[in-house]
């Protein structure tokens, strides 16, 4: 099954707002909303299950850059953190579905790129503007 890479993108983009101001991956209660907010708007856009795939998909393989799909560079050495954030959002958004996924189910999965240049930030991301990545604003927060 072929899914458009941009569909993980445009929903992970959700939060990818707040990462570029220097605010942390939400926690808590507004990581609950946030994951709401994801599955709402997938719903209503008949997307849930696409979605899902993909999140099952990601999280399937270990050695896979997830950062690529929030297109800012925050976690180009280490996306720990990413990874474990998304394990999360999949968790409430489908607490029915198995956890954690299995390889085995999800690896007739194919991410393909959007025609056109949908995402031409990430290849600008580099830029004099480009946001500070994780290990940085915790290198900063820290003094």
């Amino acid at each position: 099954m072929k899914i458009f890479d941009a569909l993980a993108c445009d929903y992970l983009a959700l939060v990818g707002a707040d990462l570029q101001e220097g605010q942390d991956l939400p926690e808590g209660p507004e990581l609950e909303k946030t994951a709401q907010q994801i599955v709402l708007s997938a719903r209503a856009k008949e997307q849930e299950e696409p979605l899902r795939l993909s999140f099952a998909h990601l999280l399937c393989k270990p050695d896979f850059n997830l950062d690529s799909f929030f297109l800012f560079g925050l976690w180009e050495e280490d996306d720990t953190e990413l990874r474990d954030f998304l394990s999360q959002i999949y968790r409430l958004a489908w607490p029915d579905a198995e956890w954690p996924p299995q390889w085995k189910d999800y690896a007739h999965i194919e991410f393909v790129r959007t025609p056109g240049p949908t995402w031409s930030s990430y290849i600008n991301r580099w830029g004099p503007d480009a946001p500070p990545s994780v290990a940085e604003r915790k290198a900063k927060a820290k003094r």
